[in-house]
């Protein structure tokens, strides 16, 4: 170990010729074998050095014994070797390791790990913790050479002022661009004996792709000091990613947290497709993470991700925080009623006006107990467009409970009820829905056990309501025993259900032609309005006749 004391040695830069005449002075003047000899009796040595600027004298430098566990420096081999111990520590300088030269640091403790005997530095251990790491290559390695980066101007061609101003209206000829008089004005001034040109201005230019393609000519012969685009209306017409399928992928515990921070950082996905991924747990908290403020993304697909109940709560909180969110696909997994729970109180969260439109339930072990909660949620959100909650023991009781909620909302389009055992008993609840419903579109009833008594309340309700175009039920009649003649009169009512579906189907089509009639006319009025409003402000006065009022009413 060499220590030097701080008090007197800052203002020095220790080095191997100080190291060596001191360990000179000692051996000559008190007699005091070396450091080497040292090594040789007791294997370890420590030298410690005590300097003082003011006086020369032989009293300065004292030999103490050695200690063991310490690095020993040989002056004569250049090298550092190691004793018992792999620690070296300068107060106030640090050693470097291949030529043994101390430089001095004010006011630190370095302390350096060495591997090996050849005197490779692997690491310095820096104060609070701090750590800096080099490579040393020792003599007699396998390194012989190293190559220089490639100069991409080494084989560039040479030209001519003309033959860069001929290049360049070629370019433009090629990709249907008009030369720029002011760039080619510039083209001649260049010559090519300079190594750089000064300025390649277009300020003020408005450049389009095409152009910027004719550019290519001359930055591939002609080297400048400054690019000036400066109000040339650049505009980048990169594509952006906005539509991302990683289904069936397998994101690990390293790369998942990855993906979170792209999602982060200006990320313009709007759709994202993660089926099948096994996102719940963990993987799910850092997707939510990622999700809560994005501003883009409209359409997220988690189908197939054995999501469990617990996972309904970050679901929950990416829709209290997200409501740009429009589609959430959630179907084939496990959330069952707590986790179905935990997603409608995120939907009550919403504002008025933005907001989840599209929610995919399908086969998630949910059953009546979670339909109270998303019935509240569909009466509290005004946005909801489709529900499908499919596949699910929603069962008569759950109709029940969802009816309330289905009432109150004035903006669902589409239900999907398919395979949710439903009886007579369920349908006769949803009759009442859509007889009350003035803009559902579409229901789908198939795979439920619905006979002669469902089908008549669903037949009369479809008699007064004139929004549903669709109502998909099973074709083929259920047996029902209390009913002699149950195939002939099902039969019937779903051929009158259908009857009703396309005299719906029909009205639509007037209002839509009625809409667009009624918009064409409103632009044609308000194109006449506009120009009377013209004409009176030249004038100066108003007619006798003026519309002045209807075309402020339109406007």
């Amino acid at each position: 170990m060499i220590r030097a004391d701080d008090s007197s040695v800052k203002q020095h830069s220790f080095s191997k010729t100080f190291i060596q005449s001191l360990l000179i002075h000692n051996k000559t003047e008190n007699g005091v074998s070396t450091q080497k000899e040292h090594a040789n009796n007791n294997n370890t040595a420590d030298l410690v050095v005590d300097h003082d600027d003011d006086d020369d004298s032989d009293d300065d430098a004292n030999v103490k014994q050695p200690q063991k566990g310490v690095l020993l420096y040989d002056v004569n081999k250049r090298t550092l070797a190691e004793a018992s111990s792999s620690d070296v520590v300068v107060d106030g300088g640090s050693i470097d390791a291949e030529s043994g030269v101390c430089d001095n640091i004010a006011d630190e403790n370095v302390h350096m790990n060495l591997n090996g005997t050849d005197g490779t530095v692997s690491t310095v251990q820096m104060p609070y913790g701090r750590q800096k790491k080099g490579v040393n290559f020792p003599k007699g390695s396998l390194i012989s050479s190293y190559l220089e980066p490639p100069d991409p101007w080494k084989n560039a061609c040479p030209w001519t002022t003309s033959e860069l101003v001929s290049a360049y209206k070629k370019s433009c000829e090629i990709n249907g661009a008009k030369p720029i008089a002011k760039l080619i004005q510039q083209l001649q001034t260049f010559s090519p004996a300079n190594s750089r040109e000064e300025i390649l201005s277009l300020k003020g230019e408005k450049l389009d792709q095409k152009q910027c393609e004719c550019l290519e000519e001359i930055l591939k012969r002609v080297r400048f000091k400054l690019l000036d685009f400066e109000a040339s209306h650049l505009d980048d017409e990169t594509p952006e990613l906005n539509y991302l399928d990683l289904r069936n992928c397998d994101l690990n515990e390293r790369t998942i947290p990855i993906f979170g921070r792209a999602l982060k950082l200006g990320c313009h996905l709007t759709i994202l497709h993660m089926e099948n991924m096994n996102l719940s747990g963990r993987p799910l908290i850092i997707l939510v993470a990622a999700l809560k403020m994005n501003e883009t993304l409209q359409e997220l697909f988690l189908a197939d991700n054995k999501l469990l109940p617990t996972d309904g709560i970050q679901l929950g909180n990416l829709l209290h925080y997200n409501h740009k969110l429009a589609l959430l696909d959630l179907r084939n997994n496990h959330l069952q009623d707590v986790g179905t729970s935990h997603i409608c109180e995120g939907l009550t969260e919403q504002n008025k006006g933005s907001g989840l439109r599209t929610l995919v339930l399908w086969n998630n072990s949910i059953n009546y107990q979670a339909m109270s909660v998303l019935g509240r949620a569909l009466a509290s959100s005004q946005n909801m467009e489709t529900l499908n909650i499919g596949h699910n023991a929603i069962t008569n009781e759950g109709v029940h409970l969802l009816k309330d909620g289905l009432i109150r909302v004035s903006s669902l389009l589409r239900l999907g009820l398919q395979g949710t055992r439903i009886s007579d008993e369920g349908a006769v609840a949803l009759a009442e829905y859509i007889a009350e419903s003035m803009v559902l579109l579409r229901i789908d009833l198939r795979d439920n056990d619905i006979k002669t008594g469902g089908l008549m309340a669903l037949s009369h309700a479809m008699r007064v309501n004139t929004s549903v175009t669709r109502i998909d039920l099973d074709k083929d009649p259920k047996k029902d025993p209390g009913i002699k003649d149950y195939v002939e009169q099902q039969t019937r009512l779903l051929r009158d259900i259908l009857t009703f579906q396309q005299r719906n189907v029909q009205l639509a089509l007037q209002k839509e032609e009625e809409k667009s009639r009624l918009t064409v006319k409103a632009v044609a009025e308000l194109a006449i309005a506009k120009k009377e409003a013209e004409n009176e402000h030249q004038v100066g006065h108003l007619p006798a006749n003026s519309s002045t009022e209807s075309f402020t009413l339109i406007d």
